[in-house]
């Protein structure tokens, strides 16, 4: 089962990295992707960042292509709260993927659950950590990871 949050590091917040350690250490068919931590970050959110075999950190800045390659080979998407991935939700609905949004009070994490209440889907958002750790333990436990066929729901 393949993981991926292709975002900013400067999103991760120390509560979403505790979810990214739950996840490997609970499961031991997870692999996670992340976005290589930048060599200009200005906290040190690499002593943060969780060391292991499972979690690869790839880089994709530089092409679109293998930035997509990832979302297509990825079975689950997060977007880490309390941001609401924008464009990871585009692609994510794209390729037919799930991705996992907890929903903010504010604007900025909102535009995931914004989509997927457009579409009359409900069940990738989750209102606090538990359930959106629930939410992903569900899926990758799920024997049928893209369950939504979003492309026949999309508004755009």
């Amino acid at each position: 089962i393949i993981i991926s949050c292709l975002q900013t590091e400067l999103k991760f917040s120390s509560n979403f990295i505790n979810i990214i350690s739950t996840i490997i250490n609970e499961n031991q068919n997870v692999i996670l992707l992340l976005k290589e931590v930048s060599e200009y970050t200005h906290y040190n959110i690499k002593d943060l960042m969780i060391k292991s075999p499972r979690i690869l950190y790839v880089n994709t800045s530089r092409n679109l292509n293998l930035y997509h390659n990832y979302i297509y080979c990825s079975d689950i998407l997060l977007t880490p709260f309390p941001f609401g991935g924008f464009f990871t939700s585009l692609d994510g609905f794209l390729y037919d993927k799930p991705v996992v949004t907890m929903e903010d009070i504010k604007l900025m994490g909102r535009f995931t659950s914004g989509f997927y209440k457009k579409m009359g889907i409900n069940d990738c958002i989750a209102t606090n950590k538990e359930q959106y750790l629930n939410i992903i333990k569900k899926k990758y436990n799920s024997n049928k990871l893209n369950i939504f066929n979003l492309k026949n729901n999309l508004i755009f």
